[in-house]
């Protein structure tokens, strides 16, 4: 153990931080918080300026709750964990089942939430930083580099820049994040939680194959907002979760426009690629990319856009917000072209 701040039973700990120094390493944590169980308070800790090195453990900054159990969930809030350089996490043997901790930069875990990580360069991670603070969050990470390396990742079975797997609510922006030395597959930001905006950030090189971008596998608690993240030199952009959840994505070069989709329907939603075409007197949710739709031939009977009715004549189009509901209704079948924005 490098540094270790523990918050005893009944006790409350603030305002202790690690700043200006090269932390020790070739240790199970350089920094760890951690509350001793659900009596204990820690908040307004922080590390800033600091610079762990080349190691044989797990190199990382970590909240972590050593009973397991959890606390109350004001019990770990408000870390800063700002302007550090985290190493290169070489010479870790074993998989993510028997070093669960293992390869991960930044970590909040355990009832964290509203804790700021901002400016950190992250060498040759698994997971740069992840985020497993059960549906709180309310995190901000914001203007991080990350390089990530060749491991498998204990979040997901990928090598991941930055992983949001239950707090919801965070704020994930203008973070720079490429591969370095990883040749299997990887993902860029990994959401399996809702309530969160991703806006601004740039993903690098080697997205291909099964790998992506920005995966969304979950998006239950609410929508995931994507705004005006950049890929480059990215194949696959976005891998969205599966049918009845909502996102909005907008502005993001390399990915909008999204251009035409041939199969934008999955169930009640209007996908950015879904499988199945607009059928007659059915309502449809958008999500995802704005779309507008073109409708000509056929014999129209309306339109209904959030159920109001905007025309009754084909030859027609409409522009689709997400959130938005359409329902068309005819006597006999229109062609109907769907672009997404």
């Amino acid at each position: 153990m490098g540094v270790y701040v523990r918050s005893n039973p009944s006790q409350t700990t603030y305002d202790v931080w690690v700043k200006n120094s090269e932390v020790d390493y070739n240790c199970y944590n350089d920094v760890q918080f951690c509350m001793f169980d659900s009596t204990s308070v820690l908040y307004g800790c922080g590390v800033d300026h600091c610079q762990t090195g080349t190691g044989t453990g797990d190199i990382s900054l970590n909240t972590y709750n050593v009973s397991h159990d959890g606390g109350t969930i004001e019990s770990l809030h408000d870390l800063y964990f700002t302007d550090n350089i985290i190493g290169d996490m070489t010479g870790i043997n074993g998989s993510s089942a028997s070093l669960p901790y293992s390869w991960i930069g930044i970590k909040l875990e355990w009832y964290a939430y509203s804790c700021t990580v901002r400016d950190n360069l992250i060498l040759a991670a698994a997971c740069g930083i992840g985020d497993d603070s059960f549906d709180l969050g309310g995190h901000y990470i914001s203007g991080n580099t990350i390089y990530l390396k060749n491991y498998t990742s204990p979040f997901t079975d990928a090598v991941t820049g930055i992983g949001i797997m239950r707090g919801n609510c965070t704020i994930v922006n203008n973070n720079i994040i490429g591969p370095s030395r990883v040749t299997s597959d990887w993902y860029g930001i990994y959401l399996a939680a809702g309530n969160n905006t991703v806006i601004g950030n740039t993903i690098t090189d080697l997205c291909t194959g099964t790998s992506y971008g920005i995966r969304e596998i979950n998006a239950n608690n609410g929508a995931n907002v994507f705004i005006g993240n950049r890929f480059v030199s990215c194949n696959n952009k976005f891998l969205f979760a599966g049918t009845a959840f909502f996102s909005v994505v907008r502005d993001n070069y390399g990915y909008n426009p999204v251009g035409y989709i041939a199969n934008p329907v999955s169930g009640a939603w209007l996908y950015d690629s879904g499988s199945g075409a607009i059928a007659n007197a059915t309502t449809y949710t958008c999500t995802q990319s704005a779309k507008t739709i073109y409708i000509d031939g056929g014999t129209m009977r309306d339109c209904r856009i959030n159920g109001q009715v905007v025309w009754t004549t084909t030859a027609q189009s409409i522009h689709l917000a997400p959130g938005q509901t359409v329902m068309f209704n005819w006597s006999s079948p229109p062609t109907i072209m769907v672009f997404g924005d």
